[in-house]
This record gives C-alpha cells, sequence and structure tokens, in this order.
C-alpha cells in the first residue's frame, strides 16, 4: 500500500514538474486607444481598440485584423500587427504558434507609428497584464525592441488629451516635433504640460512596456560582460576572402581604363573615385587587423566600381555598335547573363551540406538568403530585359507615327498579364491616346468595351473594328483597385500642339534614355546575381565548423522561418504602401514604374526587392532556407521603413543618403543598437555558439557609425543583423 502511494506521489510530482516546465498559455485582452494623425486635415485623434492572446490547439501562427469601419485598417497597420507579434515573440521568447492573436479595431488606424503600442497590448495580452487607461503611447518598434521616432506628434497629444488621456509616451529623442496647425517646431513636453498632460519619452519597448502597464518585462542579461574575440580560423578565412574581392576590384579598374574618357561623365569618375576611396581603406583596415571592416569595405568597392566601370562600357558600346544593333546589345548582356542553372546548381549544394551545430546552422540559413537573392536578381535582370524590348518597339511606333497613318495607335505595348487573365501594360507613349487617357505602365486592361482581351491579336482587331471617333473604354487593374479610363479614338492632333518633328524628336530621345537605363540595370543585376554567388561562397568558406551547441528542435526552427517569413512579406507590403504608393501618386505613375525608379536611386532597396521576388517566386524547400531568407528579408526590409519613414531619409543620385529629418533619433538609435547587439553576441557565446557572422556584422557597424549619414544608417542596419542572428540562436538553443 505504501509503495502503491509513493508510486502516486511520484507521478503526480512528475506531472506539476512537466506542466511547470511547459509554457502556460492563457487567455488575455488588453483595451488599448491608437493614436492618429489627419495630415490634410490637420487634427489627431484616438481610435478604441482590443488585443486578444488566446490558446491556438492548432499549433499554426494565426494573426488576424478584424475592423467595425469597412476599409478601417489600411495595409500599414496589418504589417504593424505583424511585426508587433513577431517583437513579442523575440522579447519573451515563447512560440508563437501556441497563440492565436486577434487585433479587434473599432475606427480607422493606418500607419507604423502604432508599432510601439501594439507589441506592448500583444505581450500584456499573453502575459496578462493591462494598460493603463489614462496612457497611450505613438512611435514605432524597430526589429531590435527600439522605439523608433514618427511624426504628426504635436496633433496625436491634442488628440489624445481629448480623449481624457493624462500620459502620452512619445519616441526618445523626439522632444521636439512639427505642429501642422502652427507650421513650426515646438516643444513637445510643454505643450503636454499646457493641455494638462504628462509627455514621457521611451527608449525602447522595455521602458514602454512599464510606463504602459506598471510592469517590468524580464530582461535576460549576460553573466558576464565580456565580448569575445573572433577566432583566428575566422581571421584568416575572411582575410583571404578580402584579397579576392580586392583581385576581383583591381581587374574591374583596369577595364575601365581601358575605356576612353570621353564616354566617361564626372558621374561616372565620381563613382570610381569612391570605388577607389574603398579599396584604400579596405586595405587600410586590413593592416591595422580590423578584418570585418576590410571585408565590408572591399565588397563595396567592387560593387561601386563595377557600376561606375559599366555605365561607361555601355555608353562605348552603344557609340561603337557594328552590323546589326539588336544582335549586337543581345550578345554584349549575354557576355554577363548569369544563369539560373548555376544558381540552381549552388543552391542544390546546400541542400545536402552536412551540419552539427547551431552555429554552422545559421550560417547555413544566411547563406540561402544570398543564393535566393540571387534568383531575385536573375529575375529582375529578365523584367528588365524585356522592357528593352517593349521600348524599341515604343521608338519604332514613334518613328513610324511621324508618317501618314491612316488609322491612329495608341501607343502602348502589352504582353500576356503573368498574374492570369488580361495583357500587361509594358510602356506607354508619350502624348499618345493611351498617355492622355490616364493609362500608365504596370496597369493590366481585362477589358476593352464589352470584348475580354488576352492576346495582341484580340487588341489589334478590335481596334479595326472601332470607328474614329467612337469611345473605347479600358477596364483595368492598377495595384489593388480595379478602374476604368474612356477617350475618343481619333488621332488627337489639334492645331496648338507642337510641330511633329521637334516633338518626335524629344519622345525618341526620352524612350532612348529610358532604353539605356534598363540596359544598364539588365546587366547590373545579372552582375549582381554572380556577386551574391560570391557572397553565399564567402559565407560558408568563413562560418562554417564553429560552436559546440547542437541542432535545435526541428519543430522550433520551422516555427521561427514561419514567423519571419510571414512577417517579411508584410513587412515589404508596408513599404510599397507606406513609401512607394506615395511616390508613384506624386509623379503620376505606375506602382511598377515607382519601383523601378527606386531600384535606379538606391542600389539596397533593389537588392532587398531582389530577396523578395526571389523568396516569393521559388519558396525555399526547407525550414532552414526559409529561416535564412525570411531573416534577412525582414530585417532590409525594415531597415527600408525606418531609412524613408522613421528618419525621412533624403538620397542623391548615386543613392547616399545626404539628409535625415530626425538626425538625433538615429544617434539615439544606433546607442542603443550597439549595445543589443553586443549583449546578444554574448548571450549566444554563453549558450555554448559561436555567431560568425553576427560578430563581424557588429565589427563592421562599430567602424561605419562613427562615419557620414549614409554610414549612420549602415551601421544600424549591420547592429540589426547582429543582433538577430545571435537572438536567433538564443532562441533555438532552449534558453528563452
Amino acid at each position: 500500500m505504501r509503495i502503491k502511494r509513493f508510486r502516486y506521489f511520484l507521478l503526480t510530482c512528475l506531472c506539476i514538474l512537466v506542466f511547470l516546465s511547459s509554457e502556460s498559455i492563457n487567455a488575455g485582452e488588453v483595451t488599448i486607444d491608437w493614436l492618429w494623425v489627419n495630415s490634410a486635415m490637420k487634427t489627431g485623434g484616438v481610435s478604441r481598440g482590443y488585443v486578444t492572446a488566446e490558446p491556438n490547439p492548432k499549433k499554426k501562427i494565426s494573426v488576424g485584423i478584424f475592423e467595425s469601419v469597412a476599409g478601417g485598417v489600411g495595409p500599414m497597420m496589418s504589417s504593424a500587427g505583424w511585426m508587433a507579434a513577431v517583437m513579442a515573440s523575440q522579447i519573451l521568447g515563447i512560440d508563437l504558434t501556441n497563440y492565436k492573436i486577434s487585433y479587434d479595431i473599432f475606427g480607422r488606424v493606418d500607419g507604423p507609428s502604432a508599432g510601439g503600442l501594439t507589441t506592448v497590448a500583444v505581450m500584456a495580452a499573453i502575459q496578462g497584464d493591462r494598460i493603463r487607461d489614462d496612457f497611450t503611447m505613438t512611435g514605432t518598434i524597430n526589429p531590435d525592441g527600439t522605439i523608433g521616432p514618427v511624426g504628426g506628434i504635436p496633433q496625436k497629444i491634442q488628440g489624445a488629451v481629448r480623449a481624457g488621456k493624462k500620459t502620452v509616451i512619445i519616441p526618445y529623442g523626439s522632444r521636439y516635433g512639427y505642429d501642422l496647425v502652427t507650421e513650426s517646431m515646438v516643444d513637445l513636453i510643454d505643450l503636454g504640460h499646457s493641455l494638462g498632460a504628462n509627455i514621457i519619452q521611451a527608449r525602447d519597448i522595455y521602458e514602454a512596456y512599464e510606463h504602459l502597464t506598471g510592469k517590468r518585462l524580464l530582461k535576460v542579461r549576460p553573466k558576464e560582460d565580456i565580448f569575445p574575440d573572433i577566432p583566428k580560423r575566422v581571421f584568416d578565412r575572411t582575410r583571404d576572402a578580402v584579397r579576392a574581392w580586392h583581385v576581383r576590384y583591381k581587374e574591374t579598374e583596369a577595364k575601365y581604363k581601358l575605356i576612353p574618357n570621353s564616354y566617361k561623365s564626372q558621374d561616372i569618375v565620381r563613382n570610381m573615385e569612391a570605388a577607389d576611396a574603398l579599396y584604400k581603406g579596405s586595405l587600410d583596415a586590413l593592416l591595422q587587423g580590423n578584418i570585418s571592416v576590410a571585408y565590408g569595405r572591399a565588397v563595396l568597392s567592387f560593387t561601386i566600381g563595377f557600376s561606375g566601370y559599366l555605365q561607361a562600357d555601355v555608353i562605348r558600346t552603344l557609340f561603337t555598335l557594328q552590323g546589326n544593333p539588336k544582335e549586337a546589345v543581345k550578345n554584349y548582356i549575354d557576355l554577363y547573363r548569369f544563369s539560373q542553372e548555376r544558381v540552381n546548381s549552388f543552391y542544390t549544394r546546400l541542400d545536402s551540406e552536412r551540419i552539427s551545430t547551431l552555429s554552422d546552422m545559421v550560417t547555413l540559413a544566411d547563406t540561402y538568403a544570398k543564393v535566393i537573392q540571387a534568383k531575385g536578381c536573375i529575375l529582375l535582370s529578365q523584367n528588365f530585359e524585356r522592357s528593352m524590348i517593349a521600348i524599341e518597339k515604343l521608338m519604332q511606333d514613334a518613328a513610324a507615327s511621324t508618317q501618314e497613318s491612316t488609322r491612329p495607335a495608341l501607343g502602348i505595348t502589352v504582353t500576356k498579364s503573368p498574374y492570369g487573365q488580361g495583357l500587361l501594360v509594358n510602356a506607354v507613349v508619350p502624348n499618345s491616346l493611351a498617355f492622355r487617357a490616364g493609362i500608365l505602365a504596370g496597369d493590366i486592361i481585362y477589358r476593352i468595351n464589352e470584348y475580354p482581351v488576352n492576346s495582341v491579336s484580340d487588341v489589334g482587331e478590335l481596334l479595326q473594328q472601332t470607328r474614329i471617333g467612337d469611345t473605347l473604354r479600358f477596364f483595368m487593374s492598377r495595384g489593388n483597385e480595379q478602374i476604368s479610363v474612356s477617350f475618343i479614338y481619333d488621332s488627337g492632333v489639334s492645331s496648338d500642339q507642337e510641330s511633329s518633328s521637334p516633338q518626335q524628336a524629344r519622345i525618341q530621345q526620352e524612350l532612348l534614355d529610358r532604353w539605356f537605363q534598363k540596359m544598364f540595370l539588365t546587366v547590373m543585376f545579372y552582375k549582381m546575381s554572380e556577386v551574391s554567388i560570391e557572397l553565399a561562397q564567402d559565407r560558408l568558406n568563413i562560418g562554417l565548423g564553429f560552436g559546440e551547441k547542437g541542432l535545435p528542435r526541428p519543430e522550433a526552427v520551422k516555427g521561427l522561418a514561419t514567423l519571419f517569413s510571414v512577417a517579411a512579406d508584410a513587412n515589404m507590403r508596408n513599404f510599397e504602401s507606406l513609401f512607394i504608393e506615395q511616390e508613384a501618386d506624386k509623379m503620376g505613375i505606375s506602382l511598377e514604374l515607382a519601383r523601378m525608379k527606386l531600384m535606379e536611386e538606391d542600389l539596397s532597396f533593389g537588392l532587398t526587392y531582389a530577396s523578395y521576388m526571389g523568396f516569393i517566386n521559388f519558396p525555399p524547400t526547407s525550414d532552414v532556407a526559409r529561416l535564412g531568407a525570411g531573416m534577412e528579408l525582414f530585417y532590409a526590409t525594415s531597415g527600408l521603413v525606418t531609412k524613408y519613414y522613421s528618419l525621412m531619409a533624403e538620397i542623391d543620385k548615386f543613392g547616399n543618403v545626404v539628409k535625415v529629418g530626425q538626425e538625433q533619433a538615429l544617434i539615439n538609435m544606433l546607442d542603443l543598437a550597439v549595445k543589443n547587439a553586443r549583449q546578444n553576441i554574448i548571450l549566444a557565446k554563453e549558450s555554448g555558439s559561436i555567431p560568425v557572422w553576427a560578430q563581424l556584422y557588429y565589427e563592421v557597424g562599430k567602424y561605419s557609425r562613427e562615419g557620414n549619414l549614409n554610414d549612420k544608417l549602415q551601421a544600424l542596419i549591420s547592429f540589426w543583423n547582429a543582433a538577430a542572428q545571435s537572438r536567433a540562436i538564443y532562441f533555438l538553443s532552449g534558453r528563452l
């Protein structure tokens, strides 16, 4: 009898231990008031909402956003909801598949400025805490948990006070904000006091959580603040990689010097001077033993140097064409065409790579990300190449339109829509019928009048049956909108128009400039595909063979991979809604053309979009690959949001940041980012792993933050990458 009782006692204790060791899943609901600002009306206000976290028996990531007003929740709020779920999972160290997160919003909310408050609400719901009724907050949430700057704070404070709030949390370093009504900078703390409200600046999510809930979040800290040295094997391998990039740069420089100066514009010369300065800076860093800095500068010197060389070489090629011009251009592009087969071969090699430690798994994930980027670069090159063909057709049409024609041309080139039914508008001739009607490149035409169109011949047959003076109505999709445009089918010639000769000459020149740019981008992104593969090879050569901690549970990898993959997709959509769509509206062009224009100006966006294209069109087959691609894309898109939204960066024609609207905020973010990256690297080391690439990112960030604005922004991304990889290692090690 005693034995039975003892067994029962042991069984009871075991059950209690199992229960205590598992993640306790409770349902919780938090009431919050999101702040918003209407720039057109120059006013602010609040929208009531509820954030709920409840047990998820299906064990699949579930984030739902529910609105009480049709269209009340914009895509930017949707992204903020996913970002909040990701950050809550990372900060609390929980498996998000255990929860169903839902947002019920009553009113209109949009913009990343809700990110900080939303993240606090998710964590409070999970932990059973509540947000104080008379508190609210504005500020973005950055990938390392810091609070980022936002606009419209004076109007938000006024709206909060009208709603009965006594305390408003704002991002640290944002004491002064632009008042939309007075059109001047105001002291936000003084403004709050004048309205009877307390204004508090918060550096990160930990401070924000304590202010909003009155509870402290447990923050995991290293046992000792001893930063690990870069292993000698990593130093030696990185030094070899630096020398290889130096050779590539010098070969490119030698080819550039052979091109006559008459083909080199001032911009091209400036590009090459910047590349040479980076090359010399890499040599200096190598001599001083700053191996990570030497590596970063070496890669950048080659990339910028090749861009300058390529522009000069394309100009020379176009001016010295012989024989069939089209064939000559095709042959030139073929010199740089990087095959999908070669990228696929490298990808297959990664699938067969045998790893045994957590450190090596994270290195392999990072390598997959570069290969997927390479796939995306090839896709972009192919798209640019198709644009070249479309523009060539437009140039032919423009030349033919100078002659008398019995039937007017629409002035568009179309191809089969890649999204299914309909025709994709590739280009529009300036001042043509389609141009004057408002049709944009990137539109998808589904019907003309009542007739569906799915081929070029459909359009041709319809026009043959259309009489001069008839009305044509085009039914199209533009982004997420369904639109229609109508116009009279005629020549559109009026007596006050310019004479055809100067007008046609201008149109031809515009088309030629666009064609040249597409040719440059075609070759450039083929080359970037090759560069991405070289970087992937560096990842393997430098980062494999380290750490003691064994491989994590497959389900833990799968959960983290799914989380970052979904969040990365939401983040990219957020950036497009937040910035690119706004730019498209300002310039009166399609989303596709605005996206392409930004690629031309900012190579970092081009490479991020290439990663996105590769990720969407070639979905990774393994969880390790999904984790690597999802993490890189998530942090890259977060950097874009910070750059163009939070900091309001202005860039020059070389893609360099020359001004930010929130410079003090950038300095504060860097101070916190370097601290977070350092702590996470030490934590990863304490867990039994060696975060090789995280350490290299960290060292690059330390030196870059002392440079110009462009360098400081690059430093911020480097610190975020270092913290992300280290925290992923710590999370997957089971220590969180």
